[in-house]
């Protein structure tokens, strides 16, 4: 990551708990940011430094006036007080989402949950004044309103569309390295909404799923995973029901995903969730990083300097933010199927580009990637 400073950055230290709080606005675009606000027992500022920055090449990659931020409670979002705890994070935040941040969902919150908070608190938007209380901004926002009950392989488009992303990202490079596998295997580490409709769409290009996994540990299938029912049997953590699985389904530990035999790993679980020891342990050829910073900065280059190629979250992550902009500000017919076009388009373009040029001179694709969106962020 650039070792530039963010533009701002708050810390909330919470008068009723042992929450503390952090909103990083990593970069201002026409005094307008974005980003989502998550909830986890181990948000950290550093974390949201990090994640902010990502937003800020993710709205460049989609070429839309906005800068990047992250909010983040270090709180466990399954207390009974959790609510509360947002709440208040957002009121002390407030001046900034009325001004420059438009606040969206990430791990342990959710978007309504955010838009209910922020009325409560008098503010009618879930960002900036400028941006949605006009009424070419209010026409914007019930579009987006509306297409977001848009329904896409039997699941709520928001849980579709970066996974989508994730599968376009992967045919992609595994299309110019490999071109002569004719059915290629594919290991998933997570199996919520990333992760779960990265392996429905893979599957459905032809893909073998060999091993899935969930906070409980992996299923591994060689023949390969029936992800179409597996969708059927997990909850909205994306926790797979064992009492479910198929006859030639097996329960292995979660660290057995990294030895599985396959073309490609997807990691789609949290942050820096794969270290240096992890990428020993892995023999596939390809990484897509289907979650944000999934691998940390050291087994990053370690797996560049293994030989395994890359596609990095700044591209391979950003349907959802796609989808969003997209309708915002108009980068195509508003319809579910020429949005999808949209996300794919960009996608493939960028890792056309930038696996093309790894091919070539063999540089990191984070670097290449970082230097083709924002040619100028040093």
């Amino acid at each position: 990551m650039s070792t530039m400073k963010p533009f701002f950055e708050t810390h909330w230290i919470d008068d009723e708990t042992e929450a503390e709080g952090f909103l990083v606005i990593d970069s201002l675009v026409n005094n307008y940011c974005a980003g989502g606000l998550r909830m986890w027992p181990t948000v950290s500022n550093k974390e949201m430094r990090e994640l902010a920055r990502l937003m800020t090449y993710k709205c460049a990659a989609v070429d839309v006036p906005c800068g990047g931020a992250k909010g983040g409670i270090k709180y466990d979002p399954m207390k009974t007080d959790a609510k509360s705890v947002l709440k208040r994070f957002l009121s002390a935040n407030l001046p900034l989402i009325k001004e420059y941040w438009r606040v969206g969902k990430d791990m342990g919150t959710n978007f309504q949950l955010v838009k209910k908070s922020l009325f409560e608190l008098g503010h009618p938007y879930t960002g900036p004044n400028h941006m949605m209380g006009t009424e070419e901004g209010q026409r914007k926002w019930n579009n987006l309103d509306n297409l977001n009950q848009s329904i896409v392989e039997g699941n709520n488009v928001s849980k579709m569309s970066t996974g989508f992303g994730v599968s376009e990202a992967t045919e992609s490079i595994m299309k110019i390295l490999y071109p002569n596998i004719s059915r290629p295997t594919a290991i998933i580490q997570g199996f919520g909404n990333v992760g779960g409709a990265t392996a429905l769409y893979l599957f459905k290009k032809g893909y073998v799923i060999k091993c899935v996994s969930d906070v409980h540990g992996a299923i591994y299938n060689d023949q390969g995973i029936d992800i179409p029912y597996l969708m059927k049997h997990r909850n909205e953590s994306g926790e797979i029901n064992r009492e479910k699985l198929l006859s030639n389904d097996n329960c292995i530990d979660g660290n057995q995903l990294f030895e599985v035999g396959a073309d490609v790993l997807i990691p789609a679980a949290t942050s820096n969730d794969i270290d240096s020891d992890d990428i020993k342990r892995i023999t596939s050829k390809i990484i897509v990083e289907g979650a944000n910073t999934p691998l940390t900065l050291a087994a990053s280059d370690l797996a560049h300097k293994n030989g395994i190629a890359i596609v990095p979250d700044i591209i391979a992550n950003i349907g959802g933010v796609a989808w969003t902009n997209a309708i915002l500000f108009d980068k195509c017919e508003l319809k579910v199927e020429e949005i999808f076009k949209y996300i794919s388009g960009l996608i493939i373009k960028y890792t056309t580009q930038i696996t093309q040029e790894y091919k070539q001179t063999g540089r990191h694709p984070r670097k290449l990637a970082q230097e083709y969106l924002i040619p100028d962020l040093k």
